[in-house]
């Protein structure tokens, strides 16, 4: 299954205008994240040995901002270990969806794809609804008002 992304969980959430996205821990080897959307918490094991707590930071601000830029897809990476060896990825698809965006939580299973951790956008499947069994595969929704504030908050530090 070359480069086959997994969806980790089956329910369907809808967001709010709320969204975070940050370190809470950056102790190499491993650090802790946390994900907020309106009121959904996910917090996540980050790997600190491939990129650094600052090189994810950057990367999520330019993912976004090519977002509300008009990028239909890309993916938030939220666990980066070294392509060339690892057998799998944690991120977050992000599309383009009505006045906002949708996120999934995915597993990239890597193999034998040649995956480039500077244009994650390009390995990123066609939003997928439902999953082969017909569960609804779960998504949160954002309004880019949201990524706006969000964004804002990040400059300032």
């Amino acid at each position: 299954m070359k480069g086959k992304a997994s969806q980790l969980v089956t329910r369907n959430t809808v967001g709010k205008l709320m969204f975070e996205l940050k370190l809470v821990s950056e102790e190499p080897p491993l650090g802790r994240g946390r994900l907020q959307i309106g009121e959904f918490t996910e917090e996540f094991e980050v790997v600190l040995e491939f990129w650094s707590a600052d090189e994810y930071r950057q990367h999520w601000s330019e993912v976004l901002e090519s977002m509300l830029n008009g990028r239909r897809s890309s993916a938030l990476i939220t666990s980066m270990t070294e392509p060339s060896t690892a057998s799998f990825l944690v991120w977050w698809p992000i599309y383009a969806h009505a006045e906002g965006f949708v996120l999934q939580q995915q597993i990239l299973f890597l193999n034998d794809l040649k995956f480039d951790p500077n244009d994650p956008a390009k390995h990123v499947p066609k939003r997928v609804q439902f999953s082969e069994d017909g569960e609804r595969i779960s998504e949160w929704q954002i309004d880019s008002r949201a990524i706006e504030n969000f964004l804002r908050r990040a400059i300032r530090g």
